[in-house]
């Protein structure tokens, strides 16, 4: 069990999160706009931070792929859980802006899946243009159960900072719609880095991660953070499984 990916990403973004660890103690504790910004830009430092260590790889046709290694695909998705827990932990205003569900759990998980196909379904289909040798290989089958494991939690972190904490926080004043607008639009903004620094892929990743915010954002002002952590994982793993 090769577990050095995982520990190198770590070791590597220490300095950050421990920056960031001082930040958030000696802000005041009844500040959640804040501290909030603090979790968005830890997510971004390590999110960004696995793209030089090869734990995913972006083609230049936007094709993604994680690391052929079951069990750090795994912890990176419990990491990524107790993050929400530590955050929440520490930060139990943020809980309460969270909406798991809104209406019918049934209803969640179909709406959910309705916005992944949503997301992937344009991707997919212009992937299987592309001549096969312009294409990434697929995930090996064996390895989706893992895979799938860090699309939902790894992405439900991602739901929670963006739809359940920004969007809530933002829904406590303004129109719902407006809020997941801005939800959409400040998603898109924090992959700013990523598209032009990191990956050099540029405007396609801004657009899409814009498409995909906004549908997200609109599924869980409808359905709940449940329903949007469903549409962002599910569509992030057919894309990265090769389909």
């Amino acid at each position: 069990m090769d577990l050095m990916p995982f520990v190198s990403l770590m070791a590597h973004v220490a300095p950050g999160v421990l920056v960031g660890a001082v930040i958030l103690a000696v802000l005041p504790a009844h500040q959640p706009a804040f501290r909030l910004v603090v979790y968005m830009l830890l997510f971004v430092l390590i999110r960004d931070a696995m793209t030089p260590l090869e734990l995913w790889d972006l083609s230049q046709a936007g094709e993604l792929r994680f690391i052929e290694n079951g069990p750090v695909l795994v912890l990176l998705g419990l990491a990524a859980l107790g993050l929400v827990g530590l955050a929440e932990r520490f930060d139990p205003e943020l809980r309460a802006l969270r909406r798991p569900f809104v209406g019918s759990r049934l209803k969640a998980i179909a709406g959910g899946l309705v916005g992944a196909a949503a997301i992937a379904g344009p991707l997919i289909a212009y992937y299987h243009t592309l001549p096969p040798g312009d294409r990434l290989p697929a995930m090996p089958l064996a390895l989706w159960p893992a895979l799938l494991t860090l699309c939902l939690l790894g992405n439900f972190l991602e739901e929670a900072l963006f739809r359940g904490w920004f969007q809530g926080l933002l829904a406590r004043d303004a129109p719902p719609r407006r809020a997941a607008l801005s939800s959409a639009l400040f998603f898109a903004f924090f992959h700013v880095f990523l598209a032009l620094t990191v990956t050099g892929l540029g405007w396609p990743i801004i657009a899409f991660t814009f498409y995909e915010g906004l549908i997200a954002a609109f599924v869980c002002m409808r359905l709940g953070l449940v329903a949007a952590t469903l549409s962002h994982g599910v569509a992030i793993f057919l894309l990265a499984a090769g389909l």
